[in-house]
């Protein structure tokens, strides 16, 4: 399981499972599939990547992910190992 410690503080924080949540994301994954990784619920998935796409007004998945890997949230390249 994923630490949920924060990297930022204030209303725009991403904790450790978000920031895990959007790598494996961006690669595809399904909910599901982030949520058997991560050892969390899918509803947990669901409601934070409800969250993040909320955050970044994203409007579908395809363009949450896109958006994701060009904002330069995540610090690290993004691989699908």
């Amino acid at each position: 399981m994923v630490p949920a410690t924060a990297r930022a503080s204030g209303p725009d924080v991403v904790s450790d499972l978000q920031l895990s949540i959007m790598r494996l994301l961006v690669t595809g994954s399904t909910d599901s599939a982030i949520a058997h990784r991560l050892g969390v619920s899918t509803r947990t998935i669901t409601e934070h990547v409800r969250r993040i796409s909320g955050r970044l007004d994203s409007g579908s998945r395809a363009r949450l992910g896109c958006l994701i890997a060009t904002s330069g949230l995540l610090d690290e390249p993004v691989s699908e190992n």
